[in-house]
């Protein structure tokens, strides 16, 4: 009788479990992140994050106590399945599970230059760049056509005093555009006033 009691006395020094709580968004998803928030659990000494099926443990540390976790190792365009666990000495208490959609992620454009961008009628210069998250490039301005995602091209600007050179990329996260403007100096010669000796 008395080892009963003394068990019935350890559980009742025991906490609750974990109270309900809920899991939501904490802002909008982006390709390469998902923000997460939740309310709090009472009696929670704290929370195991969980994505995929079946769940995968992605806390940072344990123990975890904060109400807030961004995801920053998801792909874009992919769904995600999320779930917290509030844990305390007595047990756990799981949060409903959310379903995240990644967007696709914008294209860039990296380092579109054009060297060197002063130059005399007639010379040359070099325009390079790349891309991220594009499939298609297209030229405009003082050149046109379709353009490699990654590359370079020798081009020959014209006429004084300057020219601009534009490239739009697009993927299915958008487009994104830039420009070079490169100044000629022309080698006309100025209006010289001819004196015939008479």
């Amino acid at each position: 009788m008395d080892a009963d009691k003394s068990v019935n006395a350890a559980f009742s020094l025991l906490p609750p479990l974990p109270g309900d709580f809920n899991l939501s968004t904490g802002g909008t998803a982006a390709c390469n992140s998902v923000p997460l928030s939740w309310t709090a659990a009472s009696g929670a000494s704290g929370y195991r994050i969980f994505r995929e099926s079946p769940r995968v443990d992605i806390s940072p540390y344990q123990p975890y106590t904060a109400l807030n976790f961004n995801d920053t190792t998801v792909s874009q365009n992919t769904i995600y399945k999320y779930q917290i666990e509030a844990y305390n000495s007595t047990g756990t208490n799981r949060s409903n599970s959310l379903n995240v959609s990644t967007p696709y992620c914008p294209p860039t454009i990296l380092n579109f230059s054009c060297k060197p961008t002063e130059i005399y009628q007639g010379q040359s210069t070099t325009c390079g760049w790349a891309t991220t998250n594009a499939t298609s490039c297209t030229a405009s301005g003082a050149w046109s056509g379709s353009k490699a995602l990654n590359g370079s091209e020798v081009v020959i600007p014209s006429p004084p005093p300057s020219v601009t050179y534009n490239l739009t990329c697009s993927g299915p996260g958008g487009s994104t555009s830039g420009s070079v403007k490169i100044d000629i100096t022309s080698l006309s010669l100025p209006n010289w006033r001819e004196i015939i000796p008479r």
